[in-house]
């Protein structure tokens, strides 16, 4: 945008003078060149990236193959039959609940407003009670139709423009019964994939006693190796969008079953 006491001119000799007469007033003459307007998509000139009209062949080559990878895998049903005999199949004890209530936060509670504050005080016999509802609903595989409910707080993005619905992060407030059951799960769970060592030893995220810093100090070391050897080191990195919302479910049952999964961990998960 130029500046309102900007003027633009144009002179009929090749060579501009350094200075014009506005009225009583001189003004400074310098050349004006114009941002040229670049496409980020395509690296043109011209427009704009919402107005270019090409296509990535690789991205959508990519695409359309993953497409019908994805439809041709789900329509295989996973079986995940089995008669429940293995160890994390068997009924939750006393212990893993109140490790999974120790865990807990002071969080919201869902729209079936029970709080964990409300959980984590119940007496013994309370807790009792508790534990047999949540093996019962263990055992038969059926979820309260409260537990697929959710109350969505969109939290706003910071420096963005609030207008735009897209620019608001959905936090879901889901029951807190559900989700200790899901700790209970996930516990037992992570247990047999860390025993198994069914984790790649690159996964440190969401790992016990490993964190993001693992990976960025053995890029560090492979960078100074590379120094010390006068080579060179190549580095990707991706940043998938609504990664966590568009992952592929089926995907992961597949998984599961690879693992040699069955019965009434995978599918409560």
């Amino acid at each position: 945008m130029i500046p309102t006491n900007t003027f633009i001119l144009s002179f009929d000799s090749p060579t501009p003078p350094t200075k014009v007469k506005a009225g009583y007033v001189k003004l400074n003459v310098r050349p004006y060149v114009p941002t040229p307007m670049r496409c980020y998509k395509c690296h043109k000139f011209g427009h704009g990236r919402e107005k270019c009209r090409r296509q990535d062949p690789f991205a959508v080559n990519v695409g359309r193959h993953f497409q019908k990878y994805k439809t041709a895998k789900e329509k295989a049903v996973v079986d995940f039959s089995s008669d429940n005999t293995e160890p994390y199949n068997k009924p939750f004890m006393m212990s893993e609940l109140k490790a999974a209530l120790k865990k807990s936060n002071e969080t919201a509670a869902g729209p079936d407003g029970i709080y964990y504050q409300f959980l984590t005080h119940l007496p013994s016999k309370c807790l009792d009670i508790l534990l047999k509802i949540l093996n019962d609903i263990w055992s038969c595989g059926i979820i309260p139709p409260s537990w697929k409910e959710a109350n969505i707080i969109p939290i706003p993005k910071p420096n963005r423009d609030p207008s735009d619905p897209n620019n608001y992060t959905p936090i879901a407030l889901t029951s807190c019964l559900c989700k200790t059951l899901e700790r209970m799960v996930n516990d037992r769970l992570v247990w047999v994939l860390e025993s198994q060592n069914l984790i790649s030893k690159y996964q440190c995220g969401f790992r016990k006693d490993d964190s993001t810093f693992d990976h960025l100090i053995r890029f560090e070391s492979g960078i100074r190796e590379a120094f010390a050897r006068k080579k060179q080191v190549l580095a990707v990195f991706f940043d998938l969008e609504k990664a966590y919302d568009t992952t592929w479910k089926h995907g992961i049952l597949m998984d599961l079953h690879d693992s040699n999964f069955r019965g009434r961990l995978p599918t409560f998960i």
